[in-house]
């Protein structure tokens, strides 16, 4: 399992979910980019990058409001999954 660095998690969001990303702690939601079906894709992207499944249900929307949040949440889930 590899995991996920705030770089690689802004080249998700820029190139593979086509968002526009200023600043790591850009607050993706309030700005309305990052919304329930955006939520999804990025799962499925991360899956894809990383390999391992992740469960929708284990994470709470303040973990996603910016680039550096979605990275430490996914690290975490892909962490616990290991075990």
């Amino acid at each position: 399992m590899t995991g996920l660095s705030v770089d690689e998690v802004i080249d998700i969001l820029e190139n593979r979910l086509f968002l526009l990303v200023e600043d790591p702690d850009q607050d993706l939601v309030e700005s309305g980019q990052l919304d329930s079906l955006m939520f999804v894709e990025l799962l499925l992207t991360v899956e894809e990058t990383t390999g391992q499944r992740l469960a929708p249900k284990d994470l709470d929307l303040e973990d996603l409001r910016t680039p550096v949040r979605i990275a430490k949440a996914f690290n975490t889930l892909l962490h616990d999954g290991e075990r």
